[in-house]
């Protein structure tokens, strides 16, 4: 976030069920320290990481960064940050409250706002008389409430892609789900009436909710159109998967663990090593 114009800052409070920003004013002092520091926790989240789609489950390495694309960002910020003078400002009931679930950030000279996000927790909350600060070697109560800022941040949009590096705090405050959601049951019957498929009374309710996001995938990329059994057959010899074809569809099997080990390759989960010919099966969908 390398720009001269000053960073606005919000607090993201949970009202009545809703997550709405209200603006943080800050003295000059504080805000020239606040922006250095969002600046350099930004940085350190961006710089140097290779984006890979979101995938849930996926462990990261550490030169990795979590990326959606296209993100559709609550409009709410959106304005909040574009316009900050008709938002209205945190209040220290709202910290009392406990009602702060984010601090976000975000310069309104931007056309398309670039916006950072770090989640509040109940310890970084500092309320009067619980709280104590030292100066000239005396300790203090101070006369309001507050807040600490953690040391890095949980997240950044920028150009219209959100980038993080853990899902576990960010679902607090944003909604990451839109972009790998999962198969409804509607569409799971569509996939096992597929011609793919013999006849089967398999319910829906063996599709848990990685099953469901790869269904997802599979109707989504219409793989099924681009396969045959046989081919799916000799590929899950390759990895000691057993599957039964009769008159050119796939049988399914009535186990959730069978019918799972399928559905991982239709998504092309398993693969094989090019130089110890180890068999694995992944937990992403990167490209390469």
């Amino acid at each position: 976030m390398k720009d001269n114009a000053p960073i606005v800052f919000f607090g993201l409070v949970m009202e009545h069920g809703i997550l709405e920003p209200f603006r943080v004013q800050l003295s000059r002092e504080a805000q020239r320290e606040v922006t250095e520091t969002f600046d350099a926790q930004r940085d350190s989240l961006l710089s140097d990481r290779q984006p890979i789609d979101y995938a849930p489950g996926y462990t990261l390495e550490p030169d990795e960064i979590f990326a959606i694309r296209d993100y559709p960002l609550d409009e709410s910020i959106v304005s909040a940050v574009r316009k900050p003078d008709l938002t209205n400002d945190l209040t220290p009931e709202h910290i009392v409250a406990l009602a702060v679930k984010a601090l976000i950030a975000g310069r309104p000279s931007r056309a398309e706002p670039e916006v950072l996000f770090q989640h509040i927790e109940k310890r970084q909350v500092l309320v009067k008389k619980r709280t104590l600060f030292i100066a000239d070697g005396i300790f203090h109560i101070p006369k309001g409430s507050g807040l600490t800022i953690a040391e890095k941040l949980d997240a950044a949009y920028t150009k219209g892609t959100l980038y993080f590096t853990s899902d576990h705090f960010l679902k607090r405050f944003l909604d990451v789900a839109l972009s790998y959601q999962e198969a409804t049951n509607e569409q799971v019957t569509m996939f096992l009436e597929h011609d793919l498929f013999s006849p089967t009374d398999l319910d829906v309710s063996v599709f848990d909710r990685g099953m469901r996001m790869r269904v997802r995938l599979i109707l989504e990329n219409k793989l099924l159109s681009n396969v045959t059994a046989e081919q799916i057959r000799e590929i899950g010899k390759d990895y000691r998967i057993k599957v039964r074809v009769k008159d050119g569809q796939i049988e399914l099997p009535s186990t959730k663990k069978e019918v799972k080990d399928i559905v991982r390759l239709l998504v092309e989960e398993y693969y094989s090593g090019h130089f110890t010919g180890v068999k694995y099966l992944a937990n992403s969908k990167r490209r390469v």
